[in-house]
């Protein structure tokens, strides 16, 4: 949501509500081509991410979390939760926090590379790291069938 712009992450941060959110299903948008420095060009990808959130004290809801290709990576997973940050001025605007630690469902917590955003440099480093949590979140679910 706030991409690089530390201003307003840091007022969210201060400002928002912290509240329990679970992630229910990762949209990934299409490539979009971005020109840095240069002849340098990277990729970003925009993700959707639905979310269940249990503000504590109210009635739990649905929310979608729009990323770009600059913001912290998610895990795939449905299942994995994280704390996110909600506008108490409208419930439907939520942001990660600046470094998010997200539980997977097998119970074993991730956390993003710093700085491995997408469509910055990161992305062998990032995609290897996704690989591996989906693998981690195969492992951590029955086997089908029984």
């Amino acid at each position: 949501m706030f991409g690089r712009d530390k201003r307003k992450r840091e007022e969210a941060e201060q400002s928002w509500r912290r509240a329990p959110a679970e992630i229910l299903g990762v949209e990934f948008g299409r490539f979009v081509t971005e020109r840095s420095v240069g002849a340098n060009q990277s990729l970003s990808a925009k993700r959707s991410v639905r979310l269940r959130l249990t503000p504590p004290g109210e009635q739990p809801y649905e929310a979608e979390l729009k990323l770009s290709g600059k913001e912290q990576m998610v895990p795939t997973s449905p299942g994995a939760r994280f704390e996110a940050l909600v506008d108490p001025a409208d419930p439907q605007r939520i942001a990660l926090p600046e470094n998010p630690v997200f539980t997977m469902p097998n119970g074993n917590e991730w956390t993003p590379p710093a700085n491995a955003g997408i469509g910055r440099g990161g992305e062998a480093a990032v995609l290897e790291q996704m690989e591996q949590i989906r693998e981690a979140a195969k492992r951590s679910q029955p086997p089908e069938g029984g």
